[in-house]
């Protein structure tokens, strides 16, 4: 476990020795996390508020053949539910763009200033290269994840999906996720590294042969983080306003903090035989 104990010592000397840059971060990912709330909030309203248009006319919709056949329309508000279905499925792309929009560039940013902290990046051109090696991840990642999420929802009621399909496409949309997630934070740890044949042989040893300690990394982390969700929610719903902030404002300093030691702790994890 001396890569743990290493890693913590060298996360605390970095941000103790790099004050400013360390609240610079902190404060983009309070921008982060208001922005990508922000955006979903209000997009959710949107395409709830569309997916109402379309169901409402459907559920008093005349259903009963001989009416039709004898000439009564399926509904009258047909061109109110194809308009509200286009509307769903703009609202939905928008939602996206703007989620990996912020994803790609403030995300992408938040880690290159964590490596900055750490004086793997010094040059802008070692910026340029690491950024590029972000965007590669992150667009090989996530661009099949926000395509499929795109069609499933733009057409789920096109597609009439049973109820227990749809929870069991959720279920798998969570664990994909979550896999997505794990490679992808590994692959951020090191794109410091100017060669990319290095950057994947490296990612792939962490990733892979070294994934029982890695795993280890990830598990800190996000006990942490669940954690700290739990007692913000518990407050949250006690009301207690003071506590709620201090917890929001400590969550904020976990995220940042647990990024910068996930860094060092793979790059000790790469270097162990």
């Amino acid at each position: 476990m001396n890569y743990l104990k290493e890693g913590l010592k060298k996360t605390w000397l970095n941000i103790k020795e790099h004050k400013y840059l360390f609240f610079l971060i902190v404060f983009l990912q309070i921008v982060l996390l208001i922005a990508l709330a922000g955006f979903t909030y209000n997009y959710q309203l949107k395409i709830l508020e569309n997916a109402r248009g379309v169901i409402e006319p459907l559920e008093q919709a005349n259903y009963n053949a001989t009416s039709i056949e004898a000439g009564m329309p399926f509904t009258t508000d047909m061109l109110k539910v194809y308009q509200n279905y286009q509307e769903m499925k703009k609202n939905i792309f928008a939602l996206i763009s703007w989620l990996g929009g912020l994803i790609l560039i403030v995300n992408g940013t938040l880690w290159l200033l964590s490596h900055r902290l750490l004086g793997t990046i010094k040059t802008w051109k070692e910026a340029g290269s690491a950024y590029l090696k972000f965007l590669t991840a992150s667009l090989v990642g996530l661009a099949p994840f926000f395509i499929c999420s795109y069609f499933i929802l733009s057409n789920l009621m096109k597609l009439e999906i049973p109820l227990s399909t749809l929870s069991w496409i959720f279920q798998v949309v969570i664990y994909s996720v979550m896999i997505i997630y794990y490679f992808l934070m590994a692959s951020f740890a090191f794109i410091e590294i100017n060669s990319w044949k290095e950057w994947l042989k490296v990612w792939f040893t962490v990733t892979f042969k070294k994934i029982h300690l890695t795993l280890i990394m990830l598990l800190i982390n996000l006990v942490l983080i669940l954690i700290n969700l739990y007692l913000l929610y518990f407050f949250m719903n006690e009301n207690t306003f003071a506590l709620m902030m201090i917890f929001s404002l400590l969550l904020i300093l976990i995220l940042v903090s647990s990024r910068i030691f996930w860094i060092v702790g793979l790059r000790e994890i790469g270097k162990k035989d």
